[in-house]
């Protein structure tokens, strides 16, 4: 009975049995686990019980000379492997379509930023001015975004500034040339007198050649091939040598100049640059300053203020004042000999040689502006 009961079955595994010892032992692999068992302890392994190999375990029931042993076949049945097998299958194929469904979210999460960006990067290769690209969650992806966005805006920026110097440029070179033409075709036919037609070519070939070249300082200035030096500059000295240079400019103008020097107006910068600095101001001072007002020319320290009388500048038109033709395209402020471009070269110049340029100015009642250099 014990051996039929003991004997392997179809499922590979037996009930519990309670046995006698002498019927356990035999059924144990060695002599030492069935001292153990004896001794009251609990023992399992391998084993082989009517041929076939299985786990076992046995223990002592207490206070009698009686086991209960437990096997299970050692060897996966067909049927515990075809459940084995089917749950494997169950959950690679359940692993797989979560990491397919999980891929293409990623991807159109990905890929669907980097093709708006994309998108926008042909639109402005093709001169258009493409819409802001949203910035999405990932921080990578904003950052890329962001990016373009701000490049976007900068060169529609120097888009609108590159049409609107040509513009005003053109319209700046037409006026000479315009004059220059009319008069040469009014001395040609004898309308005109010849000296009065050769001045006024002659003043505007001048204010022809001013604009050209001052447009040329700006080009090299913007380009960075525009050189200046760090020396020890006298400002009082700069100031005197302007006046002395535009005094009867000035004069002619019917405009007052004068200067006011502290005892200390040194600074680090390039003279010669300084200088076109400085006179580029007093010039521009003198022009819009009408007949019977004047101009004056302080220094300080490592500055240089130019304060007129003129009509001075709208609060709405400060913060472009050193922009490109602004305040003529604006306000049709400025004098008609005047190359529109002056106070940019003045702030291009200014920052060059580590510097800062302001202006202080209200509608009527004329304008300071001031250059700050390294103090030497």
């Amino acid at each position: 009975m014990a051996s039929r009961a003991v004997g392997p079955q179809r499922e590979g595994r037996l009930p519990p049995l309670v046995l006698p010892s002498n019927v356990a032992a035999s059924l144990l692999p060695s002599a030492a686990a069935t001292r153990r068992l004896q001794n009251g302890e609990t023992v399992s392994g391998r084993t082989r019980i009517g041929g076939a190999r299985v786990l076992y375990a046995a223990a002592p029931v207490d206070r009698h000379n009686l086991f209960v042993l437990s096997t299970r076949s050692d060897e996966v049945v067909s049927g515990d492997y075809g459940r084995y097998l089917t749950g494997l299958i169950l959950a690679a194929l359940i692993a797989a379509a979560v990491s397919a469904a999980a891929a293409v979210m990623l991807s159109r999460r990905i890929t669907r930023p980097i093709g708006d960006v994309a998108a926008a990067a042909s639109d402005l290769a093709a001169g258009r001015t493409p819409e802001p690209v949203p910035e999405p969650g990932t921080a990578e992806l904003a950052e890329l975004a962001r990016s373009f966005n701000e490049m976007s805006g900068n060169l529609a920026k120097a888009r609108e500034a590159e049409r609107t110097v040509l513009m005003s440029a053109s319209h700046e070179l037409r006026t000479p040339l315009t004059a220059i033409s009319g008069y040469a075709e009014g001395m040609q036919d004898g309308t005109i007198d010849p000296v009065t037609g050769a001045g006024v070519i002659r003043s505007e070939s001048a204010r022809l050649e001013g604009l050209v070249q001052d447009l040329l300082v700006l080009a090299r200035l913007e380009q960075g091939t525009f050189e200046t030096r760090r020396e020890r500059v006298d400002l009082a000295r700069i100031a005197e040598t302007v006046r002395e240079r535009l005094a009867l400019r000035a004069e002619s103008a019917g405009v007052g100049l004068s200067v006011t020097a502290a005892e200390s107006s040194l600074a680090t910068a390039d003279a010669g640059r300084v200088l076109q600095v400085v006179s580029n101001l007093v010039d521009n001072a003198v022009r819009v300053t009408p007949r019977g007002g004047s101009v004056s020319i302080e220094t300080s320290g490592g500055a240089v203020r130019v304060t007129d009388t003129g009509p001075g500048i709208p609060a709405a038109d400060l913060p472009h004042v050193f922009e490109r033709f602004h305040l003529r395209r604006v306000r049709g402020m400025g004098s008609p000999d005047g190359s529109g471009i002056g106070l940019a070269i003045v702030r291009e110049l200014t920052e060059a040689m580590g510097g800062r340029v302001s202006v202080e100015s209200r509608e009527g009642a004329g304008a300071t502006f001031t250059v700050t250099l390294p103090r030497a």
